[in-house]
């Protein structure tokens, strides 16, 4: 049976997930204090956060506790797969009390023997930022009031998520040049027109200069 909570201990949790101190801490530090605090306050032996690389839509894991292995190896999922995956792709929480080989795909799970899980998924208003799961070494129900407080704690880490997910897994974008425009085009080598940057890897022409609106190739942006 799911475990039942009283008022002091949902007093509790609350306080130590809206912290004002939290607020002052960058977005690792932050991550990684939920991750400490969620685990306390559920008593789980696992919790770990995976961000969108929105690129190659997969789920790259960013935090953990208890399975701090998952980042140092450097684990991506793909949305749909897997548990992370699961949760991710339906953008909801998930509790799995028995888990099998099955339902995930990242060994290090099944290794460490963890036996029941629960993940929601961590948004920004409409957008997946990620998604937060805690696990356990023995069978456990989880409660209502343990998926409120993950997604209470999910709420916290998106911003978090957001910003920590921007400065690692984004392409570098590389600077456009004059010679990007066709032959012959009077807006190119010396305009005033705004610089355009490439996502990913850059074409051969790429160096240091302008192009205009009328012969930007496809896959270019502003």
């Amino acid at each position: 049976m799911p475990r039942r909570i009283n008022d002091d201990e949902r007093l509790r949790r609350l306080e130590a997930v809206t912290d004002a101190t939290l607020s002052r801490l960058d977005a690792s530090d932050l991550l990684d204090e939920l991750l400490d605090r969620v685990r306390d306050l559920l008593g789980v032996d696992t919790a770990a956060i995976l961000l969108l690389d929105a690129h190659s839509q997969h789920l790259v894991a960013t935090a953990a506790k208890g399975l701090e292995e998952e980042v140092r190896a450097g684990f991506r999922v793909a949305v749909g797969r897997g548990f992370a995956g699961r949760v991710a792709a339906v953008r909801a929480a998930v509790r799995l009390t028995d888990v099998t080989p099955a339902d995930v795909v990242n060994p290090l799970l099944v290794a460490k023997g963890i036996r029941s899980l629960l993940g929601v998924p961590i948004v920004a208003g409409r957008d997946l930022v990620g998604v937060l799961h805690v696990g356990t070494l023995r069978r456990r129900e989880f409660a209502d009031d343990d998926v409120k407080l993950l997604e209470l704690v999910a709420d916290r880490a998106a911003v978090a998520g957001r910003i920590r997910s921007a400065n690692s897994t984004s392409p570098p974008r590389w600077p456009c040049s004059a010679a990007c425009c066709r032959p012959g085009c009077r807006r190119s080598r010396g305009s005033t027109w705004p610089r355009v940057t490439f996502r990913g890897t850059p074409p051969a022409s790429a160096a240091t200069g302008m192009t205009c609106s009328s012969c930007r190739p496809a896959g270019w942006a502003w």
